[in-house]
Order: structure tokens, then C-alpha cells, then sequence
């Protein structure tokens, strides 16, 4: 029987950010070993956050063309857990 959500989540962040989180997940072998396309894996993130990512392969030349970070929303992803967890030790 297929998956039933219990919640609506949705995407906020932008078509590039999923973009990056999802060469990310296949970069680091996260999903499936890494034997995933990035359309499986961008497919699957638009259905879970009712999101259209665009093209996965133009987005990806937007980030490789970046100059200040290639991986600005993982680096964002990051600095807000650390926050969280820094806020948690207080």
C-alpha cells in the first residue's frame, strides 16, 4: 500500500537549494549507495515537499558557476544546526 504523509510539508527554500541537497545525498552515497540518478532522488524530494525543482542539470550549472560558495545551502543548513545546538548547551 503506498505511503501516506501524515503532515504537509513544503518546500520554502528555493529550486537551486534542492537542487544542491540533492546532488549532496547522492555525493555522499546517502540514498541507495549512491546507485540513485539525481532525477530519481529530485523527483522523489518534489513529491515529499509538493515542490517543482525546474531542471536538475541547469540548476547544477548554477551552482558550479557560484563564486563565493558552491554549496551555499548546505553551509547555511549547517550553521543553522550548530546555532540550534550551541542554543541547546546554554
Amino acid at each position: 500500500h503506498p505511503f501516506i504523509p501524515l503532515t504537509q510539508l513544503n518546500w520554502t527554500a528555493s529550486k537551486t537549494d534542492m537542487t544542491e541537497l540533492a546532488y549532496a545525498l547522492k555525493s555522499s552515497r546517502a540514498v541507495n549507495d549512491g546507485k540513485v540518478s539525481i532525477r530519481e532522488i529530485i523527483k522523489t524530494l518534489e513529491q515529499a515537499f509538493r515542490f517543482k525543482s525546474g531542471d536538475p542539470y541547469r540548476n547544477y550549472g548554477e551552482i558550479r558557476i557560484r563564486k563565493k560558495s558552491r554549496t551555499k545551502f548546505l553551509d547555511d543548513l549547517t550553521t543553522s544546526l550548530l546555532f540550534d545546538l550551541e542554543k541547546g548547551d546554554e
